[in-house]
């Protein structure tokens, strides 16, 4: 019997090397034809329902703009950490679209593509009036060429104007495919002279020279990148708990729903997942779920309905899908290389996966039960304390200069 399917799946979006370039949304919600400084017109906005048109609160002493990437809508909800569990800041996130958008992940000013090729005057002349500290993204600029130019073109203007600047690296633009074959036995990059890990090496290289070039306050997402980005920072993803909440018990079913829906299979370790899933749910021990591509919403209520969730098996790390499981009290599966897991200041409540060990892995947690109950419970404790926003903004603190709220 062949897995059970998501009804409305999407073919999912390979992201290739363009995994750091990855679609970003469409569309801006700004008032059209308001002027800047120089009397710049703005460009009228596309309108979108993933921009949410949240913009600067000037009366604010700092006051934060994160862009233009706002991978896995890591922009957006790094801004609102900041404006609520920091005081006296306002922060907003700008996404530069692509021409073809990708997931509907929410951001606070999306400049469509005409836009990103038109005067950017207005653009410019706002960043100098309103804004006081900037947080590159993944290496990329923030006043032109958006896509394919560098944060270092930027860095001279914008202090010039008196801005603080800082940068912040959310994975595979940084994760070096060379220096991870070193470190990580089941590395995903394991052939160098594989197409993808030959496209990432190139991508990798290129932001490598960036960030040596930037003197400013590194942050990175996950912490497998203090790996790869001298003297960072790990500001943790930020995940809507609330969101992921659910009172749906786990591994109740006779027969457990496990799910894997890997953004990137190859990067994932799919290839191993698959068939090791597919054979317990061919032997009636779970029923698997695959899917890939989904809208966030709907990726949401999937999570909350199953009972297992596998991330990924070749990485050596945990992300925002694994910390929204957790959030959901879903027995999360992974591999997380030893030295990440002592980065965490308490133990990580995932289940270790490795590529050869999948389906023992599960077919033992539908055995014997109750340990990996009490890992969900705790993964609920851990996503609230670690990823509901909080952490993320005082590793913002000082380089804002802000107190935490009280």
């Amino acid at each position: 019997m062949a897995a059970w399917s998501w009804g409305r799946v999407r073919r999912g979006l390979r992201r290739r090397a363009g995994a750091l370039k990855r679609r970003l949304r469409g569309g801006t919600t700004a008032p059209a034809g308001a002027a800047g400084a120089t009397g710049a017109a703005k460009p009228a906005f596309i309108e979108t329902a993933v921009a949410t048109g949240h913009t600067l609160d000037v009366t604010q002493p700092v006051r934060l703009l994160i862009g233009p990437a706002n991978m896995a809508g890591q922009g957006y909800q790094w801004a609102r950490a900041a404006e609520r569990f920091l005081d006296g800041v306002s922060a907003e996130s700008l996404t530069a679209a692509r021409s073809r958008p990708g997931f509907s992940f929410r951001s606070d000013t999306v400049l469509s593509g005409p836009q990103q090729r038109g005067d950017l005057t207005w653009h410019r002349d706002r960043l100098v009036r309103e804004v006081t500290h900037i947080l590159f993204e993944a290496g990329r600029p923030i006043l032109r060429d958006f896509h394919a130019g560098s944060m270092s073109n930027d860095v001279d203007e914008l202090r010039a104007a008196g801005l603080q600047l800082g940068a912040v690296f959310h994975g595979s633009e940084v994760r070096d495919p060379a220096k991870h074959r070193e470190l990580y036995p089941f590395t995903a990059f394991a052939d160098p002279r594989e197409d993808l890990t030959e496209r990432l090496q190139v991508v990798v290289d290129d932001v490598q020279q960036r960030i040596a070039r930037f003197d400013g306050p590194r942050f990175v997402s996950t912490p497998d990148l203090l790996d790869f980005v001298p003297d960072a920072i790990w500001m943790p993803v930020v995940v809507g708990v609330d969101e992921f909440a659910t009172d749906k018990p786990v591994l109740e079913r006779p027969k457990p729903v496990v799910l894997h829906a890997p953004s990137n299979s190859a990067l994932k370790g799919s290839s191993f997942i698959d068939p090791a899933l597919q054979s317990l749910h061919d032997d009636g021990l779970i029923e698997y779920r695959r899917a890939s591509g989904l809208p966030h919403a709907e990726l949401v209520e999937l999570v909350k309905d199953c009972d297992i969730v596998v991330d990924q098996a070749v990485l050596g790390l945990y992300g925002v899908f694994a910390a929204e499981s957790m959030a959901a009290g879903r027995v999360t599966l992974a591999h997380v290389a030893p030295h990440v897991r002592a980065r965490v200041p308490v133990e990580l409540p995932i289940v270790e996966i490795t590529p050869p060990t999948v389906r023992d892995v599960v077919a033992g947690i539908v055995k014997q039960r109750d340990a990996a109950i009490k890992t969900a419970h705790d993964g609920v404790e851990f996503a609230r304390t670690y990823h509901d926003g909080r952490m993320a903004a005082r590793a913002l603190a000082g380089f804002l200069g802000r107190p935490e709220r009280t």
